[in-house]
């Protein structure tokens, strides 16, 4: 299970946000932001690493493969 579906469990359904006050649906708001902060950075992180991975990849050998290299 992707991480960001665990952590949506500890959201509100509508009708707790509605009934909640306006301080701690604030708080509730900052929360949310900064965890999707936090998972926008973890995305980026992953991408950079995909791109090394991609750069890798499609990088010509300069050597020829031995017996071991071969897939």
């Amino acid at each position: 299970m992707p991480a960001g579906d665990e952590e949506r469990g500890d959201e509100p359904s509508r009708s707790e946000r509605r009934a909640v006050p306006s301080d701690d649906q604030d708080a509730l708001e900052e929360h949310r932001i900064a965890r999707l902060e936090r998972e926008v950075e973890e995305l980026r992180n992953a991408n950079e690493i995909l791109l090394r991975v991609a750069g890798f990849l499609i990088r010509p050998r300069d050597r020829p493969q031995t017996g071991e290299d071969h897939d």
